[in-house]
C-alpha cells in the first residue's frame, strides 16, 4: 500500500464519525485489497484499531490522531523523512567533529611522545651544570688559598727585605773613622 492510499484511507476513517467497515463489494479482489489495507492500518502501522472484538466500527489510535494531527500521513511521513535526514546530518556532523577531536588529540600526543624526554635532558643538564658549579667552585677555592699562600709568602720576603733595609741603612748611617789619605807615591 503506498503513502497516498494510506493517507486517503486515514483521511476517511478521521472524517467518518463514526467509521464503519464497508461490506458491499462489487468483486472480491476489491474487498481482498480492502481487507487487506485495513491489516495494514491496524496491524503494521497502527493508525486504526477495532474497539471492540468483531465490531464494524473503527477508529483512530493515538498515533492516528497525531499523524492528522500533523497533517495526515502524506505531511508525517515527509517529517519523518526530514527529520531523519536532519538526524542523518547531526551524526556525520557528531562524527566530524570527533574526528577533528581525535585528529587534534593525536597531534598533542605525537608532540607529547617527541618531548617526553626533555625533562629527562634538562634534568641532566641541571646535574651537571651543579657539578660543574661545585667543581669550579672548589677549583677556585684552592686557587684562592694558593694566592693567599703567596701573599703570605710575599709578605714575609717584603718584610725580611725592609729588615735588611733597615740594618743596611744603619750601617750607612754610621760615622767612618778612618780617614783617606793619599798614596804618598803621588806627592810629588
Amino acid at each position: 500500500m503506498n503513502d497516498q492510499l494510506v493517507d486517503n484511507s486515514l483521511w476517511e476513517i478521521a472524517t467518518g464519525n463514526p467509521y464503519e467497515l464497508k461490506r458491499n463489494f462489487r468483486r472480491d479482489d476489491e474487498e481482498r485489497f480492502y481487507r487487506q489495507s485495513i491489516s495494514y492500518l491496524i496491524d503494521d502501522l497502527g493508525l486504526i484499531k477495532q474497539p471492540f472484538k468483531n465490531s464494524p466500527v473503527l477508529q483512530l489510535t493515538p498515533f492516528g490522531l497525531e499523524v492528522i494531527g500533523k497533517g495526515g500521513w502524506l505531511k508525517y511521513t515527509q517529517s519523518k523523512k526530514s527529520a531523519k535526514k536532519e538526524a542523518e546530518e547531526n551524526r556525520k556532523a557528531k562524527e566530524k567533529a570527533e574526528l577533528e577531536n581525535l585528529t587534534s588529540t593525536t597531534k598533542v600526543n605525537q608532540w607529547l611522545l617527541r618531548t617526553k624526554y626533555l625533562p629527562h635532558v634538562l634534568s641532566f643538564v641541571s646535574i651537571v651544570v651543579s657539578i660543574g658549579i661545585g667543581f669550579f667552585t672548589i677549583h677556585s677555592d684552592q686557587e684562592k688559598q694558593s694566592l693567599e699562600t703567596r701573599i703570605k709568602e710575599l709578605e714575609l720576603i717584603q718584610t725580611k727585605i725592609e729588615h735588611e733595609k733597615d740594618s743596611i741603612s744603619k750601617i750607612a748611617t754610621k760615622p767612618i773613622s778612618k780617614k783617606v789619605t793619599k798614596p804618598a807615591a803621588n806627592r810629588r
